[in-house]
Parts: C-alpha cells; sequence; structure tokens
C-alpha cells in the first residue's frame, strides 16, 4: 500500500512538473536542513517551486522528456534555504527606524548601535543625550524601547521636569504603548477633550495604550511620509536579507488604522527596490471593526488589495484577530493561574 501511495504521489508531482519548464540549479553545496538529505549539489524548479533536490544524476529521471534548463550561475556558491518569520510588522521598522533606540536590550540596525539601558539611572542619562542631539524641530523627539521593569516609572510629570522645552515622546518596548511630555502633546493638537470616552489613556500621565493610540497615532502623519516610511521600511528590508529571512508574515497589517495606506507604502518600497523578499501581509480586524464593515464588506476591501499581489507581496484571505493587549506591557489576558500581582490584562 506504501509503494501503491509513493508511486501515486511521485506520479502526481511528475505531472504537476511536466506542465511547466523545469529548471535545474546547481551549486558546490546546497545544505537542506533535512537530515534525510543534509547535502545536495542540484535543485529543481518548476513554477516557482522546488519539486526535487539531489545530483545531477539523481534529477535524470525528472529531466528526461521534459523542456528543462540548468543553470550554473551559482556553480561555485553554497546555498541554504531562506528563512521564514511567522510573525513580524514591516511598518513597525518602518515607523520606528525613524528614530533612536533605548531599550533594556541592546540593538545593532542599519540606523546605527543602540546599547541598552538597564537601570533607571542608565535610560536618564542617556535618554537626556538622545534628546540633545535631536536636531528636527518639524518632529516631536521619540526614542523606542522604555519598559518600567528598567527604567522606572517615567511618565509625563518626569519628562516634564527633565525636558520642559522639547517634545518627547517614549514609545513603549511593547509598541501597544506611548507617553509624551506637555510640550510633545501641544505640539500635536491633542487635548484632554480628545480623550474623552476612550478608557486605555491616563492623560495626567500623558499615558495612551492599545485603543488610547487612536487619541495619538492620527496626529503623527509624518510617520507615513513617502519618503521617511521609505528609509525605514529599507531598515526592515536590509534587516531581513542579513538575516538570511526570505518569506515574512504580517499579523496585522492595518495596527495604525489605515491599512490601504500601509500596504501601498510596504508595495512601493519592496517592489521598488525589488527586495529578494517575499511579504505576505495579513489584515488586522480592529481596523474593519472600527469603521462598522461586516465580514462581508471586509473581505471585499481585501479582494480588491489582491488584485495588485505581486510575487514579493500578496494579501491574502484571513483576518488577524486581535482581542486582548501586549505582552510586554502585562497587557495580554492569561489563562490560569494567571498574573502573579492578579491583574486581568
Amino acid at each position: 500500500m506504501k509503494c501503491l501511495l509513493a508511486l501515486a504521489l511521485g506520479s502526481l508531482l511528475a505531472s504537476a512538473a511536466s506542465a511547466a519548464e523545469l529548471r535545474v540549479y546547481t551549486a558546490k553545496k546546497i545544505i537542506t536542513m533535512e537530515p534525510a538529505l543534509a547535502e545536495a549539489t542540484a535543485v529543481a524548479v518548476a513554477d516557482g517551486r522546488i519539486v526535487s533536490v539531489g545530483s545531477l544524476q539523481s534529477l535524470q529521471p525528472w529531466l528526461e522528456g521534459r523542456e528543462v534548463s540548468i543553470d550554473r550561475s551559482l556553480q561555485d556558491k553554497v546555498l541554504v534555504p531562506g528563512f521564514i518569520d511567522p510573525h513580524v510588522h514591516p511598518s513597525l521598522p518602518a515607523v520606528l527606524t525613524q528614530f533612536p533606540f533605548l531599550a533594556p536590550d541592546d540593538w545593532v540596525l542599519p540606523t546605527g548601535v543602540f546599547p541598552g539601558a538597564t537601570t533607571p539611572r542608565a535610560y536618564e542619562a542617556r535618554l537626556k543625550e538622545l534628546v540633545a542631539a535631536h536636531d528636527n524641530p518639524a518632529v516631536p523627539f521619540i526614542a523606542w524601547g522604555y519598559h518600567p521593569l528598567w527604567h522606572g516609572q517615567v511618565y509625563r510629570p518626569q519628562l516634564n521636569e527633565w525636558f520642559p522645552d522639547t517634545p518627547v515622546m517614549l514609545w513603549h518596548r511593547s509598541f501597544h504603548e506611548l507617553i509624551g511630555n506637555d510640550a510633545a502633546l501641544a505640539m500635536l493638537g491633542i487635548t484632554e477633550a480628545d480623550t474623552t470616552g476612550i478608557h486605555e489613556s491616563d492623560w495626567a500621565n500623558g499615558h495612551f495604550w492599545e485603543n488610547g493610540l487612536k487619541a495619538i497615532v492620527p496626529r503623527l502623519p509624518f510617520l507615513f511620509e513617502p519618503a521617511r516610511f521609505g528609509a525605514g521600511m529599507g531598515n526592515f528590508l536590509e534587516l531581513a536579507h542579513l538575516g538570511g529571512v526570505t518569506t515574512v508574515l504580517d499579523m496585522g497589517v492595518g495596527v495604525f488604522g489605515n491599512p490601504g495606506q500601509e500596504i501601498a507604502l510596504i508595495r512601493q518600497v519592496t517592489e521598488g527596490r525589488q527586495a529578494p523578499l517575499r511579504i505576505i501581509l495579513t489584515p488586522i480586524i480592529t481596523d474593519f471593526l472600527a469603521r462598522g464593515k461586516s465580514p462581508e464588506q471586509a473581505l471585499a476591501e481585501i479582494e480588491q488589495w489582491q488584485a495588485q499581489n505581486s510575487h514579493r507581496v500578496r494579501v491574502e484571505n484571513h483576518f488577524k484577530l486581535m482581542l486582548d493587549g501586549a505582552i510586554f506591557s502585562g497587557l495580554a489576558q492569561m489563562g490560569p493561574p494567571g498574573y502573579i500581582d492578579g491583574h486581568q490584562g
């Protein structure tokens, strides 16, 4: 029975491959990461899919009676599979790498090396250095990476004391929270009235989290200026390439509240740079809910975005459900036994 199944599967694969040109790439070595065949020297591809791996000799049954081309341009190279990142948001580095990082951990980015700060005193000292170097009066100073477990309680009153005249905002390590001083809130034109009915905000502390970010993000249009976003997106593409990542899945495009704009910008940069990366986009459900869209209406919008699908950037028929808060913020809802201090997230 197993032999019959194997023969049937082989026939199906052969039929699929015979319908398209078979291209065979040869290499000095192919590291397959598959223990059953750890190394190879040739790989056969049809319709963008690998159909067989081995040597030119072992691939001969695939080559007979078909249109075949052999590509020897990688003959002296060592090939490894590209990695897959199953949960990443390209828009986040596209936005965040516009600014310096100041987190508990060290970061090495295309924009520089950003050592971590692991104590409140170290955080304060480094933050003051970064703010002093800020030279763009058109936008507030923003640093990503703040976390109270390492950096202490730094909210609006503390920022006002340290920076009475400079607009300063801290983007939490989780990305789900923003904190601003008086100067920053005034610069963005945000008033206490803007927080009416928004439970995830603390006006006195200049603190906005989860849905409370709706009061802040629309006031940050400079984040999505094509030149700024494009440079940030370029940083993401470079990081993915350096890490050997060839496919990423965005589990929540539209996190900033405008999925159409995000998708268009991601496409523009990725296609424009001919990036060696596949980006698969999954729209987040919160945007559709906020606009009162039914599942059918949401799917109709997705189908419009799919009309522009390419081999680099694709929107698939999936939605990202987002029903609780960020893990890094302690806002995720946990099952038993829950959080040690008893909070619910």
